[in-house]
């Protein structure tokens, strides 16, 4: 039975885990903390993850059906049609390794990789609570992957990331909705605030999830930017209590994903919406095309085509359209003239049809 150690209990890697421990993979999750943790993430994820993985309604904080994005220097507010849910990502997480667990794999929480060595076809894996060892390893780690780090990975960029502040405030349910809508999301761009990013009020159900994000390159000083964010949306929040911040570092570019046994995933392999900021699903569905191909080429005796096959799948499903995104984002960034023009082609069409062939018309 070939061994799999799979770093990070994010959306990748759970799902990773799920569908090779349901296939006979003895599968290890090491997770650097105890879950259920605390992510900084907006947390809306579409209502097709929600379907196809059957997200318990317990989690959901909140349904949205509509997103409002507003324009803050050329004072324009759009609305667009898109369902979904605002969730904790900490319930997400949580609620998607319990349902590995379930499968067979097993959790290793509290485990900080510090060192991989490899040795034909094994990996040994030193933790600060241990050893392991594996013939596969997932890295589902993050941007700032310390697997990936270890192998000397390509590395991001300032251009190919972008740094993102969130806030938790806490509100009233009534005054949430009575402020943001009972049902909608906040999108806010506008090139002297946010530059190469955006800032977001995601409403859950007695929170609002306060975000600012710009690519890295781009920011002087980060804490000057997000308080100019802060006190552009005063109105929507004031009054409510901190609960908590955090910066997290997030992908606008994808990187190679995989050598010689080592997988990457969700954010490791910088799979992220650039124009959106999208990437639960993506993450989600790059963990179980892992999984997918892990099992087809080991079956077949075909290691060998494991990279054309995890490519191929991965484009198919999401990677090519990816790619188109981040070759139109600095020219959408550019100037406030097409922030808004790019605002007003989203307003009814998918951004994979603006990327695609709509931007460039």
């Amino acid at each position: 039975m070939d061994s799999v150690i799979i770093v990070g209990a994010g959306p990748a890697g759970s799902t990773c885990a799920e569908f090779l421990a349901k296939n006979g993979f003895q599968v290890t999750i090491l997770e650097k903390e105890k879950l259920p943790r605390y992510k900084p993430c907006g947390g809306a994820i579409p209502k097709e993850m929600i379907d196809e993985y059957k997200i318990p309604e317990s989690i959901i904080q909140r349904r949205f059906d509509s997103i409002s994005l507003h324009h803050v220097e050329k004072d324009v507010t759009l609305e667009r049609k898109g369902e979904g849910a605002v969730l904790w990502r900490s319930d997400l997480d949580f609620f998607l390794t319990q349902r590995a667990c379930h499968k067979g794999a097993r959790l290793e929480e509290l485990n900080t990789v510090l060192n991989i060595k490899k040795d034909a076809d094994t990996f040994y894996i030193t933790t600060n609570r241990g050893e392991y060892k594996s013939n596969w390893l997932v890295a589902a780690d993050g941007s700032n992957s310390t697997v990936l780090r270890i192998f000397n990975w390509k590395r991001f960029t300032p251009d190919e990331i972008a740094l993102t502040i969130t806030h938790e405030v806490e509100l009233p349910e009534q005054i949430i909705e009575d402020r943001l809508g009972s049902a909608n999301l906040h999108i806010f761009f506008g090139k002297q605030i946010m530059g190469t990013g955006y800032g977001w009020l995601f409403p859950k159900k007695h929170t609002v999830s306060v975000g600012w994000g710009c690519q890295l390159n781009e920011i002087t000083k980060s804490t000057n930017q997000f308080q100019s964010f802060l006190d552009l949306i005063h109105d929507q929040i004031k009054g409510g209590k901190l609960e908590r911040k955090a910066a997290h570092l997030v992908p606008v570019s994808s990187r190679p994903c995989y050598s010689d046994h080592i997988i990457a995933v969700g954010d490791a392999a910088g799979f992220v919406d650039s124009l959106s900021g999208k990437g639960i699903i993506y993450a989600a569905w790059s963990g179980l095309i892992a999984g997918q191909v892990l099992k087809t080429t080991l079956n077949k005796n075909t290691l060998d085509k494991f990279k054309e096959l995890y490519e191929t799948k991965l484009n198919k499903a999401f990677l090519s359209v990816l790619k188109a995104k981040r070759n139109i984002q600095q020219d959408v960034y550019s100037s406030d003239e097409n922030i808004l023009h790019f605002m007003k082609l989203w307003q009814n069409h998918h951004s994979s049809e603006i990327a695609l062939s709509l931007w460039n018309k």
